[in-house]
């Protein structure tokens, strides 16, 4: 059975098309993005700073500026623990603050945030 390839329009597109490029082999992709995570974030806070960014129902809520400064403390914690460039972090906390704190301030220790689901284990 042969298998027909069909092409999908990109005349409706809902991604944003503002500032995307192709490179040499006609691949698009966006131009002018952060380096890093870390710089995406530093972006917001200096663009954004007083804009919410974790909203936990019934809890916490932080603005970029909050996210930046309790993340760096967490990001310091980890490498003053022996987090190094490159080290595995476990993000065990349910979606929340708390797991936005971790995920982040292990990226900025230089660390890998390995995201875990709590469901997938028994309790």
């Amino acid at each position: 059975m042969a298998l027909a390839v069909r092409e999908i329009p990109r005349s409706h597109n809902h991604s944003p098309q503002e500032g995307v490029v192709k490179d040499a082999d006609g691949v698009p992709g966006y131009a002018d993005l952060p380096a890093t995570p870390p710089d995406m974030l530093r972006a917001h806070v200096d663009t954004r700073q007083d804009a919410e960014t974790v909203v936990e129902p019934g809890g916490e809520r932080l603005t970029y500026a909050q996210l930046w400064e309790r993340t760096s403390r967490v990001a310091g914690g980890l490498r003053a623990a022996g987090v190094r460039r490159g080290g595995r972090g476990a993000v065990r906390y349910a979606a929340g603050t708390d797991w936005s704190l971790a995920f982040w301030g292990t990226i900025l220790a230089d660390g890998i945030a390995v995201a875990v689901t709590i469901r997938s284990v028994p309790p």
